[in-house]
């Protein structure tokens, strides 16, 4: 019953950056989450929430317990002592508001863990006390996971323990096209749901042979971290010596390998000034990977000069990969703070072939913006 209920309430990488912006300034959250799954990209959303915050990264597996407190020695009317100080790395001396990221919390010196979990509770180091709007939050790797991460119970009482859930395979196409990923990377994304699957949701390794899984022997395996390295080596394919071992030893071979079939269906693709210029006769490839690119390439391109011609172009295709772009182009995150992108969501919302399309597939895109 109790796993059933963690299970409920695993939490996204967006509400758990809005709980901590609530209780960060006086609780600290201890994000646990699938390896490679982004949990320190909390610090970005932060940021980007708080501008006149600063940023501090500290990864915890490089500290000792004297690496946190300095000795400084100090003389006081012919008395010797040492006061202790804190790492001017911490940020702490500069008074003012900050974003700690207490990384890799879990597989910590003890030592380190002990003094660390005392700065959650009284919020200074030293004589330094935190700036009062000081938002503060660690991470680390699930138990489950075999990476080290270990608490005792009194350590795990100090903080709030949340579980982060992966982000899907459709929110990661939406973090792509925000940030310009590759094409032919974000149409497997999409089109391979089981990438944003955690190793729990699945009985043996080989249910998944891309993911991590504890039981598993693969040296290498995809996480969303490493989907994102290869969608910069495939933009970068042409000055690489051998990109298909590049992607083996970042993603594993059963990912690079998937990828690469997506990689090798371009030849297939319509050009895009053969679509702006001929979209009612211009051609629509064959194999679904070429569909879903055609789409995927697109939602990276697509500008308000053109968009008659790609609606004329794109409702040519079966309706399953329109549905892809339709709830894509119609999310509240596609055009999220993008000036640009939003003018281009709004001129598709309003074009007659996309109402129309809309209005005869009810059941295949979601009426929510």
């Amino acid at each position: 019953m109790t796993m059933n209920f963690e299970k409920q309430n695993r939490m996204s990488i967006d509400e758990i950056a809005n709980d901590i912006a609530v209780t960060g300034t006086y609780r600290t959250i201890y994000v646990q989450g699938d390896s490679g799954s982004g949990k320190t990209s909390i610090k970005h959303i932060l940021a980007k929430r708080f501008p006149k915050h600063q940023v501090v990264h500290c990864d915890l597996t490089n500290y000792d317990l004297g690496d946190l407190n300095l000795p400084a020695y100090k003389d006081m009317d012919g008395e010797e002592f040492i006061r202790f100080v804190a790492n001017e790395d911490l940020g702490l001396h500069l008074n003012k508001p900050l974003i700690i990221c207490w990384d890799e919390l879990g597989k910590a010196n003890n030592s380190v863990k002990n003094a660390v979990l005392r700065l959650f509770l009284e919020r200074k180091m030293g004589r330094h006390q935190y700036h009062k709007e000081t938002l503060q939050f660690a991470t680390g790797n699930l138990s489950a996971e075999n990476m080290g991460d270990l608490f005792l119970p009194h350590q795990r009482e100090r903080v709030t323990m949340v579980r982060m859930r992966k982000s899907s395979n459709t929110e990661h196409v939406e973090y792509g096209l925000k940030n310009d990923f590759d094409e032919a990377y974000l149409a497997w994304v999409a089109d391979t749901p089981i990438l944003g699957q955690s190793f729990d949701d699945i009985k043996k390794p080989e249910d998944n042979p891309y993911i991590y899984h504890p039981q598993s022997n693969a040296d290498k395996f995809f996480t969303w971290r490493g989907g994102e390295a290869a969608s910069n080596m495939l933009k970068d394919r042409d000055r690489l010596s051998n990109v298909t071992a590049m992607l083996g030893g970042t993603i594993g071979w059963a990912a690079a390998m998937d990828l690469m079939a997506y990689v090798n269906v371009r030849d297939d693709l319509a050009s895009l000034e053969d679509i702006k210029k001929n979209p009612e006769t211009a051609k629509v490839p064959n194999g679904a990977g070429a569909k879903m690119m055609s789409i995927m390439r697109a939602l990276l391109n697509l500008d308000v000069t053109w968009i008659d011609a790609w609606m004329k172009y794109a409702v040519r295709m079966d309706d399953q990969v329109m549905a892809m772009f339709v709830n894509t182009i119609k999310s509240a995150k596609f055009a999220e703070d993008d000036t640009k992108k939003a003018k281009v969501q709004a001129m598709v919302m309003s074009n007659k072939l996309f109402s129309e399309w809309c209005a005869n597939h009810p059941h295949l895109y979601s009426s929510d913006i």
